[in-house]
């Protein structure tokens, strides 16, 4: 409402039914695909918490996970803001919150895919349309309810489906992960306890810190 659009000709409402009208082909739902020969896709991009810098704010990925290339799924509620100081320990341990946000998806098989129940709470808990009822004379045409699209054919080919270039995990990248989910967890079990490496209670963890570093291939 207090957008003021102040170049070209088309005004604030006359872009309203524009985006009303959208449809799933309409959206380009992974804009970061194009960047990946530069910048290749890095599982660290699907940390789920809270960043910190002159302020916090919440990054949650989980809420718009097709752009990522996984199929999207109803999100659990946002957390609450951590302590200021407990950032940093959530941070190191980033491979959980990766593990917990894809335990519930794959790859999509077509680039808006969702699982059958998400449309329907997404409709129910946001708002999906910009122009209300009241402003036929320059609203979008009636628009039809949310209906769930038919499921494709077993054998049907599907147009957009990436799969060429979906972010499969590799058996490297599985181990990767994992390797950094322990080391994330013996971190920070380690820090809070203020462990001292030349202590010889734990010298076996942090043996097994030097392993999931790599130190031992």
């Amino acid at each position: 409402m207090r957008w003021m659009y102040k170049q070209g000709k088309t005004k604030l409402p006359e872009y309203r039914p524009i985006l009303d009208a959208l449809t799933p082909d309409d959206v380009i739902w992974r804009p970061f695909e194009t960047h990946r020969g530069s910048i290749p896709f890095d599982l660290i991009t699907l940390y789920s918490g809270h960043l910190r810098g002159s302020t916090v704010v919440p990054y949650l990925p989980e809420r718009c996970i097709r752009q990522f290339g996984f199929v999207q799924y109803i999100p659990p509620p946002p957390p609450l803001a951590p302590a200021y100081s407990d950032i940093d320990s959530d941070w190191i341990g980033y491979h959980a919150s990766v593990d917990r946000i894809l335990q519930p998806t794959r790859p999509v098989t077509y680039a808006s895919e969702t699982v059958p129940d998400y449309m329907s709470w997404y409709y129910r808990v946001s708002h999906p349309r910009l122009c209300r009822p009241v402003d036929g004379p320059h609203g979008a045409p009636p628009v039809p309810h949310y209906a769930p699209a038919p499921a494709p054919a077993p054998d049907a080919p599907v147009d957009d489906a990436p799969a060429d270039d979906a972010p499969q995990e590799t058996a490297l990248q599985r181990e990767r992960r994992w390797r950094g989910m322990a080391r994330g967890a013996l971190e920070t079990f380690l820090t809070r306890i203020d462990a001292d490496r030349d202590d010889e209670d734990f010298e076996e963890l942090f043996f097994a810190l030097d392993v999931c570093r790599g130190a031992y291939p």
